[in-house]
This record gives structure tokens, sequence and C-alpha cells, in this order.
């Protein structure tokens, strides 16, 4: 899933089409929120990935 620079949440393949279709600014490289209209740019959109990885699950020590 994807969180924009305002905080909310989208999923891959919805932000997908908004960024496809919605872009907006100069050279298109910037999206508005669909839920709140603020702006963030492409290179801000952060992508989060919930793939287990090798060391999940494993205990860390606490002192």
């Amino acid at each position: 899933w994807a969180v924009l620079t305002c905080g909310h949440c989208f999923c891959n393949e919805c932000i997908a089409i908004i960024v496809e279709q919605y872009s907006v600014g100069n050279r298109r490289r910037a999206i508005k929120c669909a839920i709140c209209r603020q702006t963030t740019s492409h290179s801000e959109i952060s992508y989060v990935f919930t793939t287990q990885t090798a060391n999940q699950g494993q205990d860390i020590p606490v002192k």
C-alpha cells in the first residue's frame, strides 16, 4: 500500500490509477489526495511492503 504526505493510505492498485489518471502540476509529477486534496509529489509517495522477511518471528533480546 502507499502513504501520501498527508497521511492518507491507498492500496497499490488505487495509487497506480491515481498516479496514471490524476497527476497534476508541473509536468504532471504530483497527485492530489482523493480524500483531502493535499498535493504530494510522486517522489514523496511512501510504499509499504507487508511481506514477511526471513528474520521476522525471531525474538529480539531486550535488556
